[in-house]
Protein backbone atom coordinates (compact mmCIF):
# COMPACT_ATOMS: atom_id res chain seq x y z
CA UNK A 1 0.00 0.00 0.00
CA UNK A 2 1.28 3.03 -1.22
CA UNK A 3 1.47 6.90 0.55
CA UNK A 4 2.13 9.86 -0.94
CA UNK A 5 2.55 13.26 0.33
CA UNK A 6 1.97 15.98 -2.29
CA UNK A 7 3.08 19.78 -1.56
CA UNK A 8 0.90 22.49 -2.56
CA UNK A 9 1.82 26.77 -3.14
CA UNK A 10 -1.82 27.25 -2.47
CA UNK A 11 -5.16 25.81 -0.70
CA UNK A 12 -7.45 26.35 -3.52
CA UNK A 13 -5.11 23.88 -5.96
CA UNK A 14 -4.71 21.52 -2.66
CA UNK A 15 -9.21 21.17 -2.50
CA UNK A 16 -9.05 21.02 -6.24
CA UNK A 17 -6.51 17.58 -6.29
CA UNK A 18 -9.03 16.32 -2.85
CA UNK A 19 -12.01 16.44 -4.86
CA UNK A 20 -10.79 14.69 -7.55
CA UNK A 21 -9.23 12.34 -4.87
CA UNK A 22 -12.91 12.21 -3.67
CA UNK A 23 -14.10 10.83 -6.91
CA UNK A 24 -12.06 7.80 -6.76
CA UNK A 25 -14.01 6.52 -3.39
CA UNK A 26 -11.11 7.57 -0.99
CA UNK A 27 -12.85 8.62 2.18
CA UNK A 28 -11.40 11.07 5.00
CA UNK A 29 -9.42 8.46 6.99
CA UNK A 30 -7.18 8.38 2.83
CA UNK A 31 -6.90 11.71 2.29
CA UNK A 32 -5.14 14.25 5.24
CA UNK A 33 -4.83 18.10 4.30
CA UNK A 34 -2.21 20.34 6.50
CA UNK A 35 -1.77 23.82 6.15
CA UNK A 36 1.13 25.52 7.14
CA UNK A 37 1.85 29.69 7.27
CA UNK A 38 4.88 31.67 6.90
CA UNK A 39 5.83 34.31 9.22
CA UNK A 40 3.49 37.55 9.66
CA UNK A 41 6.43 39.42 7.57
CA UNK A 42 5.97 36.72 4.49
CA UNK A 43 2.54 38.14 4.32
CA UNK A 44 3.86 41.42 2.16
CA UNK A 45 6.08 39.63 -0.20
CA UNK A 46 4.51 38.15 -3.57
CA UNK A 47 2.77 34.38 -3.52
CA UNK A 48 5.62 32.96 -5.50
CA UNK A 49 8.26 34.14 -3.02
CA UNK A 50 6.34 33.21 0.22
CA UNK A 51 6.52 29.56 2.21
CA UNK A 52 3.05 28.85 2.58
CA UNK A 53 2.46 25.25 1.37
CA UNK A 54 -0.65 22.57 1.78
CA UNK A 55 0.21 19.23 2.47
CA UNK A 56 -2.20 16.28 0.85
CA UNK A 57 -1.35 12.97 2.60
CA UNK A 58 -3.03 10.32 0.39
CA UNK A 59 -3.17 6.50 1.08
CA UNK A 60 -3.96 5.49 -2.02
CA UNK A 61 -3.64 1.37 -1.59
CA UNK A 62 -3.68 -0.09 -5.22
CA UNK A 63 -4.70 3.15 -6.83
CA UNK A 64 -0.97 4.91 -6.25
CA UNK A 65 -0.68 5.41 -10.17
CA UNK A 66 -4.23 7.56 -10.63
CA UNK A 67 -3.42 9.35 -6.87
CA UNK A 68 -0.29 10.65 -8.59
CA UNK A 69 -1.41 11.92 -11.39
CA UNK A 70 -4.25 13.66 -9.85
CA UNK A 71 -1.59 15.65 -7.57
CA UNK A 72 0.51 16.38 -10.82
CA UNK A 73 -2.06 17.81 -12.88
CA UNK A 74 -3.38 19.61 -9.82
CA UNK A 75 -0.14 21.70 -9.46
CA UNK A 76 1.76 20.16 -6.34
CA UNK A 77 4.94 21.21 -5.97
CA UNK A 78 6.75 17.68 -5.32
CA UNK A 79 5.67 14.24 -4.22
CA UNK A 80 6.91 12.43 -1.97
CA UNK A 81 6.44 8.92 -0.74
CA UNK A 82 6.24 5.11 -1.90
CA UNK A 83 4.41 3.93 -4.65
CA UNK A 84 3.29 0.63 -4.40
CA UNK A 85 4.00 -2.32 -7.05
CA UNK A 86 1.20 -4.45 -7.86
CA UNK A 87 2.45 -8.43 -6.89
CA UNK A 88 1.91 -9.14 -10.81
CA UNK A 89 3.85 -6.86 -12.27
CA UNK A 90 7.05 -7.93 -12.94
CA UNK A 91 8.84 -5.65 -15.52
CA UNK A 92 7.76 -2.91 -17.06
CA UNK A 93 6.72 0.54 -15.94
CA UNK A 94 3.19 1.86 -14.92
CA UNK A 95 1.73 4.57 -16.69
CA UNK A 96 -0.63 6.74 -15.46
CA UNK A 97 -3.68 7.58 -17.37
CA UNK A 98 -4.29 11.72 -17.24
CA UNK A 99 -7.66 13.27 -17.99
CA UNK A 100 -8.03 16.98 -18.21
CA UNK A 101 -10.95 19.02 -16.30
CA UNK A 102 -11.74 22.60 -16.57
CA UNK A 103 -12.80 24.76 -13.57
CA UNK A 104 -14.19 27.89 -14.32
CA UNK A 105 -13.07 31.44 -12.95
CA UNK A 106 -14.56 34.43 -13.16
CA UNK A 107 -12.11 37.93 -13.55
CA UNK A 108 -13.71 41.36 -13.04
CA UNK A 109 -12.40 43.61 -16.27
CA UNK A 110 -12.97 46.88 -17.92
CA UNK A 111 -14.76 46.30 -20.93
CA UNK A 112 -15.73 49.95 -21.58
CA UNK A 113 -16.98 52.86 -20.52
CA UNK A 114 -19.72 55.86 -20.83
CA UNK A 115 -19.13 59.19 -20.84
CA UNK A 116 -21.80 61.61 -20.23
CA UNK A 117 -21.67 65.32 -21.09
CA UNK A 118 -23.96 68.08 -20.37
CA UNK A 119 -23.56 70.94 -23.60
CA UNK A 120 -25.19 73.95 -23.68
CA UNK A 121 -26.66 74.92 -27.09
CA UNK A 122 -27.64 78.55 -28.28
CA UNK A 123 -30.14 78.98 -30.57
CA UNK A 124 -32.19 82.18 -31.66
CA UNK A 125 -35.66 82.58 -31.28
CA UNK A 126 -38.28 84.48 -33.46
CA UNK A 127 -41.26 85.86 -31.68
CA UNK A 128 -43.95 87.89 -33.01
CA UNK A 129 -45.66 90.36 -30.03
CA UNK A 130 -48.86 92.34 -30.44
CA UNK A 131 -48.20 95.77 -29.13
CA UNK A 132 -50.10 99.10 -29.64
CA UNK A 133 -49.64 102.88 -30.05
CA UNK A 134 -51.53 105.99 -30.16
CA UNK A 135 -51.54 107.79 -33.25
CA UNK A 136 -53.34 111.47 -33.65
CA UNK A 137 -56.10 112.18 -36.22
CA UNK A 138 -56.74 115.82 -36.58
CA UNK A 139 -60.43 116.41 -37.96
CA UNK A 140 -61.73 119.79 -39.43
CA UNK A 141 -65.70 120.60 -39.05
CA UNK A 142 -66.75 123.54 -40.53
CA UNK A 143 -69.29 124.49 -38.48
CA UNK A 144 -69.97 128.69 -39.48
CA UNK A 145 -71.23 129.08 -35.72
CA UNK A 146 -70.38 132.48 -33.82
CA UNK A 147 -68.39 132.45 -30.83
CA UNK A 148 -69.88 133.97 -27.60
CA UNK A 149 -66.66 135.07 -26.05
CA UNK A 150 -62.96 134.91 -26.85
CA UNK A 151 -61.45 131.13 -26.28
CA UNK A 152 -58.55 132.80 -25.05
CA UNK A 153 -55.52 130.64 -24.09
CA UNK A 154 -56.02 127.32 -23.19
CA UNK A 155 -52.41 126.14 -22.90
CA UNK A 156 -49.09 127.63 -22.93
CA UNK A 157 -45.99 126.31 -24.55
CA UNK A 158 -43.12 125.71 -21.67
CA UNK A 159 -39.50 125.97 -23.46
CA UNK A 160 -36.03 125.68 -21.59
CA UNK A 161 -33.89 128.52 -22.18
CA UNK A 162 -30.24 128.21 -22.58
CA UNK A 163 -30.10 128.18 -19.02
CA UNK A 164 -31.57 125.45 -18.05
CA UNK A 165 -34.57 126.90 -16.97
CA UNK A 166 -38.43 126.30 -17.60
CA UNK A 167 -40.12 129.41 -18.74
CA UNK A 168 -43.80 129.11 -19.71
CA UNK A 169 -43.98 132.49 -22.47
CA UNK A 170 -47.22 134.18 -22.52
CA UNK A 171 -49.35 133.44 -25.79
CA UNK A 172 -51.42 136.01 -27.67
CA UNK A 173 -54.94 136.60 -27.31
CA UNK A 174 -55.31 134.75 -31.17
CA UNK A 175 -52.60 131.46 -30.24
CA UNK A 176 -54.28 128.57 -28.80
CA UNK A 177 -51.46 125.45 -27.82
CA UNK A 178 -53.16 121.96 -26.74
CA UNK A 179 -50.96 119.26 -26.01
CA UNK A 180 -51.88 115.50 -26.12
CA UNK A 181 -49.16 112.76 -25.45
CA UNK A 182 -48.99 109.66 -27.59
CA UNK A 183 -48.48 106.63 -25.76
CA UNK A 184 -46.66 103.56 -27.69
CA UNK A 185 -46.14 100.03 -25.73
CA UNK A 186 -42.08 98.52 -26.17
CA UNK A 187 -41.18 95.00 -26.09
CA UNK A 188 -38.80 94.06 -23.42
CA UNK A 189 -37.66 90.61 -23.32
CA UNK A 190 -36.25 88.50 -20.35
CA UNK A 191 -34.55 85.32 -20.03
CA UNK A 192 -35.12 82.50 -16.99
CA UNK A 193 -33.49 79.58 -16.61
CA UNK A 194 -36.06 76.32 -16.27
CA UNK A 195 -35.30 72.75 -15.75
CA UNK A 196 -37.61 70.88 -18.20
CA UNK A 197 -36.14 67.52 -17.49
CA UNK A 198 -33.62 65.61 -16.22
CA UNK A 199 -31.28 62.29 -17.22
CA UNK A 200 -30.73 59.39 -14.72
CA UNK A 201 -27.54 57.42 -15.62
CA UNK A 202 -27.48 53.60 -13.51
CA UNK A 203 -25.87 51.07 -13.57
CA UNK A 204 -27.02 47.47 -12.92
CA UNK A 205 -25.29 44.07 -12.99
CA UNK A 206 -26.90 41.80 -15.49
CA UNK A 207 -25.82 37.99 -15.06
CA UNK A 208 -25.86 35.39 -17.92
CA UNK A 209 -23.64 32.70 -18.75
CA UNK A 210 -20.28 32.53 -21.03
CA UNK A 211 -19.58 29.55 -23.13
Amino acid sequence: MGTLTAIFRTPDQAARAVQQLRGLGLDGNAVQTEEKKGGLLEALLPDEERSDETRVTVSAGDQDSRVHGILQQNGALRIEGERSTPADATNGEALPLVSEELYPQTTVVQVGEVVVRKVVVTEMRTFEVPIRREEIVVERAVLNEPLAAPAGNRFEQQVTSESGETQTPALGADEEVIRIPILEEQVTVEKHPVVREEVRVLKRRVHGYDR
